[in-house]
């Protein structure tokens, strides 16, 4: 795989490839051109069955190594990616979620085109032309054996389950008040954003060199840093809190060494009004999730990510929302005290937050009666 942000890769990159001869291997292929719609998916189900890679068009190999970087004659790139990413959705199953594809001009209507495929949280992926299985490892693409499908079967469930016993463990601990900070009373919001990588590597994060390093901060859900800032190390990695209050804070951001970052924001009761203000809640993730993003890319590690939000202590809380002129009540009030969404799968560090949201959005409004976020127009457009 090439080491950089997808949209970041530059010819000159394309030319080192050639010029240091990288070879082919478990994470990285090289076609000369755009090969038929089984070999594609067979080399595109490879990399997301296994570690992940880039599967590179235009690059002519020999014995594996780049020989020649002439790139595909392309009239409509848009509508060449286009044509790639039907055959993706429709060709493999289950269907690959987590895939960019990238174009590089070489010259006049040559392109070259990097398709990066993450290692898939939902493998093993089957061609259906075929119904085969494929794996990769330094000596190319192969079909899957029976031992490596039920492993591969296992490794999956595996994966989410962990993912779930992690967000589940960390609910209960923020719901019974053991956070790493004091934190005030009133509803809470909480956020995780894990990486796929903290479940399925040993990879961990150097927190001393992050938490020294004063460039990198973590911000905190909803509060402004100059009204007061505190960071320190713990035993899960670093946190950084809001201190401008006596005894408790009303937020805290948490990155664990793994990469996964939790993060929490209290909603205390105004003049004993239980009430969510939905409108603010929108705004806050739709502000932190880009810094959250920002910090992952800056520590090199890479998508697919898991959003997951959760409303902690809302029984009987009633959602606060403007309707552009006032302010007002809805009438319903939420039947239960812990609401968990769904997990939201963020394929790249381009990702269009507004539309990824909005179905999440809209389950908060569904949880209170309504039957979508109004903050967003007919069109599903944000207002």
């Amino acid at each position: 795989m090439i080491p950089k942000k997808l949209s970041d890769i530059t010819f000159e990159d394309i030319q080192r490839l050639k010029t240091e001869q990288v070879r082919e291997g478990k994470t990285i292929e090289y076609k000369s051109q755009v090969p038929d719609n089984v070999k594609f998916l067979k080399g595109v189900s490879a990399l997301a069955n296994t570690s992940g890679g880039d599967f590179i068009i235009g690059i002519q190999e020999t014995d594996g190594i780049p020989s020649a970087v002439q790139g595909i004659q392309i009239s409509d790139v848009d509508g060449e990616i286009l044509r790639l990413e039907n055959i993706l959705r429709t060709g493999l199953e289950p269907r690959l979620v987590d895939h960019n594809i990238h174009s590089i001009q070489v010259k006049d209507d040559n392109y070259v085109l990097v398709i990066r495929i993450p290692q898939s949280w939902n493998a093993p992926h089957r061609v259906v032309k075929d119904s085969k299985f494929y794996g990769r490892n330094s000596a190319g693409t192969y079909p899957l054996d029976v031992s490596e499908l039920r492993l591969a079967f296992t490794l999956s469930e595996q994966v989410s389950d962990r993912i779930r016993n992690f967000r589940a463990d960390r609910i209960a601990k923020v719901y019974g008040d053991e956070t790493p900070v004091p934190l005030m009373e009133g509803s809470k919001l909480l956020l995780h954003l894990m990486p796929l990588s903290a479940f399925t590597t040993q990879n961990r994060i150097d927190i001393s060199a992050f938490y020294q390093d004063r460039e990198k901060k973590l911000p905190t859900i909803g509060c402004i840093r100059d009204s007061g800032w505190g960071s320190m190390l713990n035993i899960d990695g670093v946190i950084s809190y809001s201190d401008n209050f006596e005894s408790v804070s009303p937020a805290y951001t948490q990155l664990f060494r793994s990469g996964i970052i939790e993060a929490v924001r209290v909603y205390p009761p105004y003049q004993d009004e239980k009430s969510i203000p939905i409108v603010v809640y929108e705004q806050d993730i739709l502000k932190i999730v880009p810094s959250y993003l920002k910090i992952l890319s800056e520590l090199e590690i890479q998508p697919p990510f898991y959003l997951f939000i959760s409303m902690l202590g809302i029984k009987d809380y009633q959602l606060k929302a403007v309707n552009q002129v006032n302010w007002y009540l809805v009438r319903n009030a939420v039947d239960r005290d812990i609401l968990q969404l769904p997990e939201i799968v963020i394929d790249s560090f381009e990702v269009k937050l507004e539309k990824t949201l909005k179905e999440s959005f809209d389950m908060i409004w569904n949880a209170f009666g309504f039957s979508h976020s109004f903050s967003y127009d007919d069109k599903g457009n944000r207002q």
